[in-house]
C-alpha cells in the first residue's frame, strides 16, 4: 500500500464520517477505537494523523480503495460508516 495524497485521506475520512475531522477528534479517534498510543500521535502533523486514520480505517474493513485512485468518488466504497459528534 503506497502513500495516498490528502484529498484521498480526506475522503476517506468524510465518507466513513461523514464530515472532515479536527486534530483532535482524529487523535481521540485513533486512541479510543484502534488502540493507538499517544506517545506515537503526539509528533505527527493534521495531516500525518488523517493519513494513519485513513489507513486504520481501510485495515479495518471501513471503507476500500482501489489500487490506483484516479477519482475519490469512485474509487473509494465506504462499507461501514461511524457516527462521530
Amino acid at each position: 500500500m503506497s502513500t495516498w495524497p490528502l484529498a484521498v485521506n480526506q475522503a476517506i475520512v468524510k465518507g466513513v464520517f461523514g464530515r472532515i475531522l479536527n486534530r483532535d477528534d482524529i487523535v481521540y479517534i485513533l486512541k479510543k477505537k484502534f488502540s493507538v498510543q499517544q506517545k506515537n500521535l503526539t509528533n505527527l502533523t493534521p495531516t500525518e494523523l488523517m493519513s494513519v486514520l485513513a489507513r486504520k480505517l481501510v485495515q479495518n474493513d471501513y471503507c476500500t480503495v482501489k489500487e490506483v485512485v484516479k477519482n475519490v468518488n469512485e474509487d473509494i466504497t465506504v462499507l461501514k460508516e461511524i457516527a462521530f459528534s
